[in-house]
């Protein structure tokens, strides 16, 4: 766990999510460097999520443009590296990884919904869904929300299906 976000995610895993089912994903070649395919993963049944997490440091004097310049370039960020990693593993490389109970070897297909969570830590955005990365990626659910909301989450213990309705009700917005 690397980041305060990633953290926060952890926590929530414990508590909510299911310890068993989220794991940090190890990295994979891509050319001549290392890419890491998500910050995190949840994966059950028939749903997997794939955390993707970046901040920047807040500075309240910055004019509102600004700020949505900064975050649109966090979600701009989490959104690439989500399109690079999708690439490579429809193109067979697997989604490798390990937690305390189990190790992870997933191919593209082995789940039914694919669903990207980006989550910055930058201004006060509470949440954004991404229509056109929805069908671009072609995943089943493709939203932004901010580490704030996040936290919020951890704190009242919410369950993987009040993370996914919470996505699902920026969608409909």
């Amino acid at each position: 766990m690397n980041s305060d976000q990633e953290k926060i995610v952890h926590d929530l895993s414990q508590k909510s999510l299911g310890a068993p089912f989220i794991f940090a994903p190890d990295e994979y070649n891509k050319g001549n460097n290392q890419r890491e395919p998500a910050d995190l993963v949840w994966a059950t049944k028939d749903s997997i999520i794939l955390f993707y997490m970046k901040s920047k440091k807040f500075n309240p004097e910055v004019s509102e443009d600004v700020e949505k310049n900064r975050t649109e370039k966090l979600i701009q960020g989490n959104i690439d590296q989500a399109r690079g990693w999708l690439k490579s593993w429809k193109n067979g490389q697997p989604l490798t990884g390990k937690n305390e109970f189990t190790d992870f070897n997933i191919e593209y297909g082995a789940y039914k919904n694919i669903i990207i969570l980006s989550v910055i830590d930058f201004g006060t955005q509470e949440g954004t869904y991404h229509h056109e990365f929805e069908s671009e990626l072609n995943v089943k659910l493709c939203a932004t929300i901010s580490e704030k909301n996040f936290k919020i989450l951890s704190k009242i213990d919410c369950s993987a299906t009040d993370l996914i309705a919470l996505i699902i009700e920026l969608r409909s917005k």
